[in-house]
């Protein structure tokens, strides 16, 4: 055997099946040794450099081993393989082209070329190489389950539902699959049922921490709080270094009313991970709770360092603003958030503080526009309805603050700050009768109210009397 290359090879391939990567690295340096004319010990020794961490070393022999046999379509996909490791998709790409031209009906070439587009977060040609390593090879379980994350990335999300079913349905129960496929689940808001899939998750592979994490965001979710704590102390207790643990247990304690201790958490997450933009956001919440606004803004403003185009973040550093009673830079951050397309759920309030924002600043005329807007978007919200109302007035268009305010009356009868706006609009229109009926019901409607006790007889020179701030009805 000592001057045999084909056994020394051959030892070698024993020794690699065993992972004894080294031992087998000196068995095929012999063969190679005694035979320096064949490709397939080279492209061994290169799989056992590979293996030991030398991936330099490795692509050497790789391409030793193509220069003798430039056919070989598994030496092209082993050092597609090495470069993607060493981080040069590029190159990967390359290499996993070459082995598929001369061997297109191998399902592995196709799933590490997923895998390289994976790296790069080009999850649509991800799919598509899972896809059709999966046609050839349709019980590939790693490409069914890259393709399940893919999806999910992609934002595909039924699609990654049925992926990781059908990988559990090849394999049985598996504590990766049960986690993926919570997160999916938690991605559509179906929490139930990502707790089942976590729940599972545990009892497959108790002592792994990250999923009590997961777990716990879900809680938050359902809103069980204390439970959710638990969740995350438990994978703190198992070792997790996970940052996002702090910040879980501080927005569980922040929606518990704890703020002090809100605080703390999201305190030690950015002591840990610092400047990270989403544990900003959340601790600038807390501060806004606290009515700190300044520290908000300034959280909020380090957060737009790391996403300077977030429409998100320009929207709550607005709302600091507002809050801050900074009128102007409210509306240029909200201004800045429309222009990046916000959340749509976001957008009628983002109308709305523009709206007051100039209305605070007595810019009335202008306060209508974006105040239209919001009501356009969501018609439901009396409040909306009063402020425009207020403005309407204000600039003398009295008819449709008189339109306005029934509104306001139609969605909240027992509004008297809108009986009260509403009676100066008749009293401009010159219809006293109705006007005093108005100022009589508002008086009703909150007797103990000194400042809706007037007599308005006595009011022919006075436009309005305001009774709160602009943005500060009642909704």
């Amino acid at each position: 055997m000592k001057e045999d290359p084909s056994a020394q090879n051959s030892w070698g391939l024993s020794l690699f099946e065993k992972q004894n990567y080294e031992l087998a690295l000196d068995r095929f340096s012999k063969a190679i040794e005694l035979d320096d004319s064949k490709a397939t010990y080279y492209n061994n020794k290169a799989l056992a450099l590979y293996h030991i961490g030398d991936l330099e070393g490795s692509l050497d022999f790789f391409s030793k081993a193509i220069e003798m046999d430039p056919n070989d379509a598994r030496t092209y996909y082993n050092r597609g393989n090495t470069f993607l490791a060493l981080g040069k998709n590029e190159q990967s790409h390359e290499e996993y082209n070459q082995a598929i031209s001369l061997n297109p009906m191998n399902s592995k070439f196709y799933h590490s070329k997923g895998l390289a587009f994976q790296d790069l977060g080009d999850y649509q040609n991800a799919i598509s190489m899972f896809e059709k390593a999966l046609e050839i090879s349709p019980d590939h379980i790693p490409s069914l389950y890259h393709l399940g994350l893919m999806q999910h990335r992609n934002s595909d999300l039924n699609d990654a539902l049925t992926s990781f079913t059908n990988v559990m349905a090849s394999i049985g129960d598996d504590r990766l699959v049960y986690e993926s496929r919570g997160l999916v689940y938690q991605e559509m808001k179906n929490h139930q049922m990502a707790i089942i899939d976590f729940n599972k998750a545990v009892d497959l592979e108790p002592g792994y921490p990250e999923v009590y994490y997961y777990r716990g965001l879900s809680k938050i979710e359902l809103k069980n709080f204390n439970e959710a704590i638990i969740d995350f102390n438990k994978a703190l207790e198992l070792g997790s270094k996970n940052a996002g643990i702090f910040s879980g247990i501080g927005q569980a304690y922040r929606l518990l009313g704890q703020l002090e201790k809100a605080l703390y958490y999201l305190n030690e997450a950015l002591l840990k991970t610092p400047n990270n933009e989403e544990f900003l956001v959340q601790r600038s919440n807390i501060y806004v709770d606290r009515k700190m606004y300044k520290n908000s803004i300034t959280d909020l403003a380090m957060a737009l360092e790391k996403k300077p185009n977030d429409p998100q973040i320009f929207y709550k550093r607005g709302i600091s603003f507002y809050k801050n009673e900074e009128y102007k830079n409210c509306i240029r951050d909200m201004y800045k958030s429309l222009e990046n397309k916000p959340f749509s759920s976001y957008e009628a309030d983002i109308h709305y503080h523009m709206g007051i924002s100039f209305a605070n600043l007595e810019l009335f005329h202008k306060a209508i526009e974006p105040l239209t807007r919001a009501i356009d978007l969501t018609r439901a919200e009396s409040v909306y309805f009063h402020e425009r109302a207020k403005c309407l007035l204000l600039i003398g268009e009295f008819e449709a603050s008189v339109v306005d305010f029934s509104e306001v009356l139609q969605l909240q009868p027992g509004n008297s700050h809108a009986f009260f706006g509403r009676a100066f609009a008749y009293k401009a229109l010159k219809d006293y009768e109705k006007s005093a009926c108005d100022f009589e019901k508002a008086k009703e409607l909150d007797p103990g109210n000194p400042q809706l006790i007037v007599n308005y007889k006595r009011l022919y020179d006075v436009k309005y009397i305001r009774l709160c701030k602009p943005g500060e009805e009642k909704i």
